[in-house]
């Protein structure tokens, strides 16, 4: 030992990992040595990792069971509601593409005051599209001065600009 202690982590003659403390005995020569099986130590340990572990999967298998018993009716309701807006917007479409006038659906374009400076086309009908003289693939994206700019010479685009102001037409 060379007259100093330690501890170290060693196989001893069974071929075991052993825990081995040892520590020199006065100026005699000797030491002395103790040693514990790793498994002797860690086993008490271990037993209550493998128990925490089977409670934390049971805790686990518990609160998933939860999670889905709680949303499975959220999730269903969110998909009927999916499909009412799919058949709402399907209706929308066929009443506007059966329509004989012409309609069309602008968002306003506004600039950092606010102010509204242009109308985008969002959707039009086959009425819109013979009414405007382009097909709606060419329209639709697009805003009304930048397709004809003729409009805000000849007061049109003042009077939508109007409607959106007061509401009225």
């Amino acid at each position: 030992l060379h007259g100093r202690s330690g501890v170290v982590v060693a196989t001893d003659y069974r071929n075991h990992l052993v825990l081995a403390a040892h520590q020199p005995i006065g100026d005699t020569g000797l030491g002395l040595v103790v040693k514990r099986d790793i498994s002797e130590i860690y086993g008490p340990i271990r037993r209550q990792f493998e128990r925490i572990v089977m409670f934390l999967a049971l805790l686990l298998g518990f609160g998933l069971w939860m999670m889905r018993r709680r949303l499975g009716p959220l999730l269903r309701a969110l998909e009927n509601t999916r499909a009412q807006a799919r058949a709402s917007s399907a209706r929308f479409e066929a009443a506007v593409e059966s329509n004989l006038d012409a309609f069309f659906l602008l968002e306003c374009l506004r600039d950092a005051a606010g102010q509204v400076t242009d109308l985008r086309y969002l959707l039009l009908n086959a009425g819109g599209e013979h009414m405007l003289q382009r097909p709606r693939e060419d329209v639709i994206g697009h805003g009304m001065c930048e397709l004809f700019p003729l409009l805000r010479g000849d007061g049109m685009l003042d009077d939508c600009i109007g409607v959106v102001a007061s509401g009225e037409a």
